[in-house]
């Protein structure tokens, strides 16, 4: 019974062996039909060559569908005006030596629809990027051709691009840069080579809104139907069309990656239909004419195609909202504040220069941000200038009214003509009321008012005292003097109101009064003596009223010229605010 049961075993583990031996070598047929295909192409491709265009006739035009999908947008230099990417490229071709549906129809390669090859292995397109900017020119990364049975080749290899592209930052941080990708043949003229655009033939899901949620690029292996699905989920209707075909001319923003400092309008629209999308920007196919002579004399026209891809990009103002434009809004704030300051403070020049070397620190700031060799420059940087320009202004028109405010003795008057012009015109019109020369002031208001200027004091009284009455029982004259009994000590109807009117009632007084008719006497010394005392300190007050009347006009004329800046300023900040953001 062992011997029995050793056996039995021994023949199970045979069949196995014999089972496993049987699989293998199936597996290693149907590997061997995809390698001696592969093999075949090969040497059919090495036969004719790699050099020359995939065409049975050499007159024949070759089309080359290419299409350009954006992954990343990895810097912007603006400085040197380079545009860095991450993206991928599509191509699609049709290659006669590559098709083996004859083979297919022989059964002797049966369900291999498609192979891969490596790019070296069959020919490949020329296709350059014409605006490169990068020193190692190299531009794809190793990538293998899939290729189908009716001879179709496709290519998506990926690649790191580095370009050129003019940078505008007219409306710096608010602004929107539009680069350009230009890529052609390099050899081939468009009779030899068709560029065209890379179009949708996939399994596209549209729903009425006209948005896919499912799109595959490669849909040369579904089934050949053309027949419609309609069915219906849970927001909306949907349309399945296995192969609607239609042309991208836009950048194919499926698989992009956002960036955190540049929003482009393709990341929004990826899933619109091509021929309805409204906010992306369209990209261009251009033709460049090229004359050239050959050795022997003869001269040749060529037309080259080029397909121009278009990416709009929008600046991320928020980085640069807290470091130029908030503190630049402060400060434009405090800037207000100069020209409300009295025009004799000394605050006001300590404050406007302060304010001028914040402005000048950011006006440094957006120096190291923005590029030196640009066309324009941005918007901002012209407000730091403008408000640098006035700050400076009322500073150096402050310094002018301090220096007449506190030595107004050694400064004229201010020109008739210019003071009319500017303290009674523009003065009405900004609402600057002048005080010079002074009011009267009536004798009724003496009562109501608590204090009065010690100026029109000391004017009332130097003429009351022609008012003062004659003495009734003067020892030195025993008369009376009937016709002054009506006169009594106070306030004239009028005060005078310059100190001529006052000097004129001293004059007069010698010649009325009997007190001062006397030739001799100690009375009339002393009197004699109080009016020449009167007249300096009179003569004095002239002088002060005078270098005051100087100093008030010109401080008018400052406050003037003040509210005149100030209105200058306010609408050049609503003019750069209104001009800076689009």
């Amino acid at each position: 019974q062992q011997q029995q049961q050793q056996q039995q075993q021994q023949q199970q583990s045979d069949n196995h062996f014999h089972h496993d031996k049987i699989s293998s070598f199936r597996a290693a047929a149907n590997k061997s039909r995809e390698k001696t295909l592969i093999q075949r192409l090969v040497h059919r491709y090495q036969d004719f060559g790699l050099l020359g265009r995939p065409v049975l006739n050499s007159s024949d035009q070759i089309t080359i569908e290419f299409g350009l999908a954006i992954i990343q947008i990895l810097d912007l230099d603006e400085n040197r005006q380079m545009l860095r990417t991450n993206c991928w490229l599509r191509y699609t071709w049709k290659d006669p030596l590559l098709n083996w549906e004859s083979w297919l129809a022989n059964g002797e390669f049966e369900n291999i629809t498609q192979v891969r090859l490596f790019p070296y292995e069959v020919w490949t397109p020329d296709i350059r990027l014409h605006n490169f900017a990068d020193e190692r020119l190299l531009e794809k990364r190793m990538a293998r051709v899939v290729v189908y049975s009716d001879g179709t080749v496709l290519w998506i290899p990926q690649s790191l691009f580095k370009s050129t592209c003019p940078v505008e930052i007219q409306y710096f941080p608010f602004d929107t840069q539009i680069c350009y990708l230009e890529f052609g043949s390099w050899t081939y003229d468009i009779t030899q080579l068709n560029l065209t655009w890379f179009g949708f033939e996939a399994n596209v899901v549209w729903s009425r809104d006209n948005r896919f949620s499912l799109i595959c690029v490669d849909s040369r292996t579904t089934a050949r139907s053309r027949s419609k699905i309609t069915f219906t989920n849970h927001t909306d209707t949907l349309q399945y069309e296995p192969f609607s075909y239609e042309p991208n001319p836009y950048v194919d923003f499926t698989n992009y990656i956002k960036s955190n400092e540049w929003y482009s309008d393709g990341q929004d629209e990826y899933r619109v239909r091509p021929s309805l999308r409204n906010r992306q920007i369209r990209s261009q196919i251009r033709c460049t004419n090229v004359t050239y002579q050959d050795p022997s004399g003869r001269l040749y026209n060529r037309t080259y195609k080029k397909l121009e891809y278009k990416i709009r990009m929008h600046r991320n103002p928020a980085f640069y909202l807290s470091i130029l434009v908030l503190p630049c809004i402060l400060l434009s704030c405090l800037t207000w504040v100069i020209f409300w300051l009295p025009p004799e403070s000394p605050a006001k020049t300590q404050l406007g220069m302060n304010i001028f070397v914040a402005f000048f620190i950011l006006l440094l700031l957006l120096a190291e941000t923005t590029p030196s060799a640009v066309r324009t420059f941005p918007l901002i940087g012209y407000f730091y200038c403008l408000n640098m320009i006035l700050i400076t202004l009322s500073t150096f028109l402050a310094t002018i009214v301090l220096n007449l405010y506190f030595r107004a003795e050694s400064q004229g008057r201010l020109n008739p003509i210019l003071r009319r012009l500017v303290v009674e015109g523009l003065g009405r019109l900004f609402l600057v009321r002048q005080s010079v020369p002074l009011p009267p002031v009536r004798c009724e208001e003496l009562d109501k008012t608590p204090t009065q200027p010690p100026q029109s004091l000391l004017l009332a009284s130097v003429a009351g005292l022609r008012r003062v009455p004659p003495l009734r029982h003067n020892k030195f004259d025993n008369s009376v003097a009937e016709s002054e009994a009506d006169f009594t000590i106070g306030c004239d109807q009028r005060p005078p109101a310059t100190v001529e009117e006052a000097m004129s009632g001293l004059k007069a007084t010698p010649d009325h009064s009997p007190i001062l008719s006397r030739p001799s006497g100690p009375l009339e010394r002393e009197v004699h003596e109080v009016k020449r005392h009167l007249r300096l300190y009179l003569g004095r007050l002239r002088d002060k009223e005078k270098r005051n009347l100087i100093a008030m006009e010109w401080r008018a004329m400052a406050m003037v010229l003040d509210r005149a800046f100030f209105t200058l300023y306010t609408l050049a900040i609503l003019i750069a605010v209104l001009l800076l953001i689009p």
